[in-house]
């Protein structure tokens, strides 16, 4: 096609305008699903089984409805061919507390931990990062941030996340499940969006 220069008085950048053909360069992060629910769940999950994209960005809206202060907002993950890991030793998890200056180190657990020892009946907001969870050469991790805002206190947790042995972080992780270990999942929003290799 040839080049053609336009005016910038001759495009009115308020008109609607149809493309055809494949546009490039306009980014390699599409939203791939997105969901919310305001009816109680035991745990919430989402599929991370996309051929086409190894990393995924997930920004997650969460609500539980038990109110004692003591709970954590708990991840698992599903590998290709396998159920949920669900073993005494098969997470291992590391992260920081900002709001009570305290780190967690975690090796050998049932579960990955968003947050830890705090209430999951507040509304908590998450990115949520699922790095190499979509191949077979590279370890998966997973990285979050997640906070809580209320005027009677907020709460801020950072945390890493990986399946252990070396040969099970190796495998390609198809489904992430969320849940509280105590009461249910009130309500949630999210938005995930794939990064493609």
């Amino acid at each position: 096609m040839a080049l053609s220069k336009i005016q910038s008085e001759s495009l009115n950048l308020a008109d609607n305008f149809a493309f055809t053909g494949t546009v490039t360069g306009a980014g390699n992060m599409p939203l791939v699903s997105s969901g919310s629910s305001t009816t109680d769940a035991g745990s919430l999950e989402i599929s991370l089984n996309y051929s086409n994209y190894e990393h995924f960005l997930l920004l997650l809206s969460i609500k539980g409805t038990s109110t004692s202060s003591s709970e954590n907002l708990d991840v698992r993950w599903k590998r290709d061919g396998q159920s949920y890991n669900t073993g005494s030793s098969d997470y291992s998890v590391a992260g920081h507390y900002q709001d009570g200056n305290s780190n967690r180190n975690a090796n050998g657990q049932n579960t990955m931990e968003l947050f830890w020892t705090n209430y999951p009946a507040t509304n908590w907001v998450a990115s949520i990062w699922f790095w190499n969870v979509g191949n077979t050469t590279k370890q998966n991790k997973l990285e979050s941030s997640i906070m809580k805002a209320k005027s009677d206190g907020n709460a801020a947790y950072l945390a890493h996340g990986a399946i252990n042995n070396e040969t099970n972080n190796l495998n390609k992780i198809i489904e992430t499940q969320f849940f509280f270990t105590a009461g249910d999942v009130d309500e949630y929003a999210y938005q995930l969006y794939g990064v493609s290799a």
